[in-house]
């Protein structure tokens, strides 16, 4: 593992101009280590930020103040914004150079900087996040929200309680991204175009529904198709219901194990389901599995399930049913052969 050790300078070294230069650079954070004198040092601190604009934080509180040295270490690293002087912070310049490379930078702006709406789009384009520094004003502007959108679609969180309830903006928003919806107005969250747009678009966002809308079968028989796994989310009753069980696993056999236990044991269920699909007969319970009299009944319903039996269930039923066979054909096979067949199975 290695540790990052400060270099080591000696009092003169650290106040010596041409031996800092050498230092800073070979790595501009040694601006760090030099005396106060040369922090104040113009040449010294442009070097140094020219190399890394974050090294702005460690001059003085004068050069902090300058402007070409700001806007310089802007330029280089946006984070340079965090350390330059509340003054030059109000300089629109030096933020949007930092917003080119440090989009929340707009967190540490003035006001009224953050009522710029260029300014503004510009962060939200880099970052759809920035939306929650924006001013009030901007939080409720349509086409900076729409921006911050693209970027970041969980910044609508942001938006302005106006804009959350505006049926005509949300539903222009869900063509961007769906996953607002956990965001808009609960009065909008049960509006039918609303709940059929998310449906379209991304079905699992209406795991944040209602209960009045998960309740509706209406509503589950269009997002089932889309999105099985709703079935976590539904009520009790709802997830006992045969109908609603069925059009689940239509969509998604390998939720039958989530299923409750009162429909894994009902045998009049599982024909229903093995009808369909004999493979089920892989998330049987023991108790269904390995019953003989059981396993004849499903065959019975579907024959493509013997492939999914073991073993010897598997051989006894192919038996029986060349035994079968044979008898129904008595008149082709000799009575020798029925006993040898049934020899050959039965020691």
């Amino acid at each position: 593992m290695e540790y990052f050790l400060p270099p080591i300078f000696t009092q003169d070294e650290k106040n010596d101009k041409k031996f800092m230069t050498q230092a800073i650079e070979r790595n501009s954070f040694n601006l760090l280590f030099a005396s106060a004198r040369l922090r104040d040092d113009r040449d010294l601190v442009t070097l140094a930020v020219t190399k890394d604009g974050y090294t702005l934080k460690f001059a003085s509180e004068r050069l902090q103040n300058d402007r070409d040295i700001c806007l310089r270490a802007c330029r280089n690293s946006g984070a340079a914004y965090v350390s330059v002087s509340p003054r030059l912070r109000n300089d629109a310049d030096i933020l949007r150079s930092a917003l080119d490379t440090y989009s929340l930078a707009l967190y540490y702006a003035p006001p009224p900087l953050c009522d710029d709406e260029s300014i503004v789009l510009k962060a939200v384009e880099k970052a759809g996040m920035a939306l929650a520094y924006a001013s009030t004003r901007l939080q409720n502007c349509p086409k900076i929200v729409m921006c911050a959108l693209k970027n970041i679609p969980y910044s609508f969180f942001y938006a302005d309680a106006e804009l959350k309830r505006n049926k005509e903006f949300v539903l222009s928003c869900l063509t961007i991204t769906a996953r607002i919806y956990l965001y808009i107005h609960p009065a909008l969250k049960c509006d039918d175009i609303i709940i059929r747009k998310v449906i379209e678009h991304d079905a699992s966002n209406l795991i944040h529904a209602p209960k009045e809308v998960l309740e509706n079968e209406k509503y589950l028989s269009l997002i089932i198709p889309k999105y099985p796994f709703i079935y976590f989310y539904l009520s009790v009753a709802n997830r006992q219901k045969e109908s609603i069980v069925l059009h689940v696993l239509a969509h998604h056999l390998g939720l039958f194990t989530s299923i409750p236990i009162c429909l894994r044991d009902n045998k009049r269920f599982i024909f229903d389901l093995v009808k369909k699909y004999p493979n089920v007969y892989q998330h049987l319970s023991p108790t269904l599995k390995y019953n003989s009299e059981f396993i004849r009944e499903l065959y019975e319903t579907n024959r493509l399930v013997l492939r999914y039996l073991p073993y010897p269930y598997r051989e006894n039923l192919i038996a029986l049913d060349n035994c079968k066979m044979l008898y129904d054909h008595l008149a082709i096979f000799d009575s020798i052969d029925i006993y040898r067949y049934v020899q050959s199975f039965l020691y």
